[in-house]
């Protein structure tokens, strides 16, 4: 059945938060995961659209995927990837996944992870919204996992008002074509529980798992050379404040060889990465931060374990929908986080991180007690890992997204 669309097919890319896509610009159709065909009535297929280049949703969904198949559930995926920048190529990835949609076997369960900013042109929604709907014609039951269900207000000015208006009001048609929801935090739970009675659709909250594998470094903690380091997740994007730790650092007097290492993407020549490097420069730390750049999985976790201390500066606070949060508390790093709005309550209550406020002076001293305090470190690293095996990894997620596909 898949025949039609293989001349667009591609290799998997790399299953990382920071998977590289070498041809970013054309609009294409990953080919459906092998599995194993099964007498089941009913086949799965796990689908959405993605940016070109790293997509935490497609990692997301191939995980999950393997976790399904690993427990004897057939799963293929189909995944459009959508530059975002370009008019006509956006129209065309909306075109191929609606494409898609008129031709699955109506007898088909569909997992569809939708992220607003995915569907649309330079955010702006675009047709490839409406695929629960057109599915939901054809009497195929669609499980919608809202990564993003649309961008908040009042950020970014004009521009980010206007992709929060349109992706608003695009939701409702996401959520219609919809048999039952899963969002990642519980204030998007209750956002949906209370829309209309016409919309309102089955709603589960389940928190996002890692998509970084803990890769094995040998006996004991790893070497991370002399000195201490922080390693930081998520360093980019709304809400991220490094001007915040280079004043804390400022206050702390850091210590000797101390190190601030940028784990991941984008790296040092993006305008992100170039921020870092000038606010280095001007508190005088130019000579303390690094940057690991975009690398695979592996080299990922390798890096992150050789830090001391996890350090999530978003002043957003660590969510349940952060895969950055997720990856940090899945390694069983003790973890420093700012304080913020979107926060999860149940970080703070069970004790998987250090929480603090969002202030230079907090921040310096929080880091002062742990960096100098490495049995607090150890019982702060073994709590983030209790705390994601019991509420947040792929098994936790799987059981549940089984359960609601079963009572579909």
């Amino acid at each position: 059945m898949w025949s039609w669309t293989l001349r667009d097919y591609i290799s998997r890319p790399t299953g990382s938060l920071m998977a590289h896509d070498p041809n970013p610009c054309k609009p294409r159709v990953v080919a459906p995961r092998p599995g194993k065909r099964s007498a089941a009535p009913r086949s799965l297929v796990s689908t959405g659209m993605v940016p070109a280049g790293a997509s935490g949703v497609r990692d997301y969904g191939h995980l999950l995927g393997d976790e399904l198949r690993r427990r004897g559930k057939p799963v293929d995926e189909v995944w459009v990837v959508n530059d975002g920048h370009w008019l006509v190529g956006s129209f065309r990835a909306s075109a191929r996944l609606l494409g898609w949609g008129l031709r699955v076997p109506s007898d088909t369960q569909v997992v569809w992870h939708y992220s607003s900013f995915a569907y649309g042109w330079r955010g702006i929604p675009l047709p490839g919204v409406l695929l629960g709907l057109l599915l939901g014609t054809r009497g195929i039951q669609v499980l919608t996992v809202l990564h993003e269900p649309a961008y908040p207000w009042g950020r970014r000015g004009m521009r980010g008002r206007l992709q929060a208006v349109t992706q608003w009001m695009a939701l409702p048609l996401v959520v219609l074509g919809s048999s039952a929801v899963v969002v990642t935090t519980a204030r998007r739970a209750a956002l949906l529980r209370r829309l209309p009675r016409p919309l309102r659709r089955e709603v589960h909250d389940l928190a996002v798992f890692s998509t970084v594998e803990v890769a094995t470094v040998g006996a004991g903690q790893p070497e991370g050379g002399h000195g201490s380091s922080l390693g930081l997740l998520g360093y980019t994007g709304d809400g991220a404040r490094p001007d915040l730790l280079f004043e804390a650092l400022g206050a702390l007097g850091p210590p000797p060889g101390l190190r601030v290492v940028l784990i991941g993407a984008p790296g040092p020549e993006s305008p992100d990465g170039c921020l870092w490097t000038q606010l280095a420069a001007a508190a005088g730390l130019a000579d303390i931060i690094e940057f690991t750049g975009v690398v695979p999985p592996e080299e990922l976790s390798r890096r992150l374990q050789a830090c001391d201390i996890a350090v999530l500066l978003n002043e957003y606070g660590p969510s349940s929908r952060r895969t950055t949060l997720a990856v940090a508390l899945a390694h069983g790093m003790p973890i420093v986080a700012l304080d913020g709005p979107d926060g999860w309550s149940e970080i703070a209550l069970d004790g998987a991180a250090l929480i603090v406020p969002c202030e230079p002076q907090a921040l310096a001293t929080a880091l002062d007690a742990l960096l100098a305090d490495p049995s607090r470190r150890r019982d702060l690293g073994l709590r983030a890992r209790r705390f994601y095996e019991h509420r947040m990894g792929v098994t936790h997620v799987a059981d549940a997204i089984t359960e609601v596909l079963m009572q579909l």
